[in-house]
């Protein structure tokens, strides 16, 4: 298992985070195949979807679920295993969302 510890910028008084990330090495999320670079990913925790962008382009669109923890995350993480994104932790919440699949 890797974390991967980013930046978050959440709006106030929101369930809606954007984070940025940087991936090295392909990644698989939700089928969708990432490639090396810089993303942001926007995740609105009511309507429970994740998308990510390139270069202001979307580039995939998830469905996550929250599996609140029992203690807040300090940072944010983004857990890949195999290659694969399973669930993001976000940082200074309890909230750990997991990958369910393509968004609907």
């Amino acid at each position: 298992m890797v974390l991967l510890t980013m930046t978050v910028f959440a709006f106030a008084g929101a369930k809606t985070h954007s984070l940025e990330i940087s991936i090295t090495d392909p990644t698989s999320v939700a089928g969708v195949q990432l490639k090396a670079g810089e993303y942001q990913v926007k995740i609105n925790a009511e309507e429970t979807v994740a998308t990510f962008y390139r270069e202001g382009s979307e580039v995939a669109r998830v469905a996550v679920h929250n599996q609140p923890s029992a203690s807040k995350f300090n940072d944010n993480e983004f857990v890949i295993e195999s290659q694969t994104l399973k669930a993001v932790h976000v940082g200074g919440t309890t909230d750990s969302l997991i990958v369910d699949g393509p968004a609907r």
